[in-house]
């Protein structure tokens, strides 16, 4: 007898699962068809505003200036940074330059210094 009530259960339970995946089957093709009711009544009232045809419209000449904008921006910045490269290259060799000229005169006007103290000293 417990064998039997355990079958008895099983099919009564195999019974209840299978009627509650059958709601929700018809259940989720009614809410299909109640979509696609939706879309086919907001195509007919785009239709009828002539908003259909927008969805087809090309990209307008705006997204490709903002492209060539954006590269434009770009090859600036770059031109930029070279000509900063270029004028601190220049202030470092005209620093240099400038330096070295000090350095010469200091050196010769040590060594005319030099030279009148040794005479004085001779």
């Amino acid at each position: 007898m417990g064998l039997g009530r355990r079958v008895y259960g099983m099919v009564m339970l195999s019974l209840v699962l299978m009627a509650i995946v059958t709601m929700c089957c018809v259940q989720a093709t009614t809410i299909e068809e109640e979509a696609a009711k939706d879309e086919s009544w907001t195509d007919w009232a785009k239709e009828k505003i002539g908003l259909k045809h927008e969805e087809n419209i090309q990209p307008t000449h705006t997204t490709t200036t903002v492209q060539d904008n954006a590269w434009g921006a770009t090859d600036k910045a770059k031109d930029a940074k070279d000509a900063a490269k270029r004028k601190a290259e220049e202030a470092v060799g005209a620093a240099k330059d400038k330096s070295q000229g000090a350095y010469e005169t200091a050196k010769s006007k040590a060594g005319q210094t030099i030279g009148s103290v040794k005479d004085k000293a001779s």
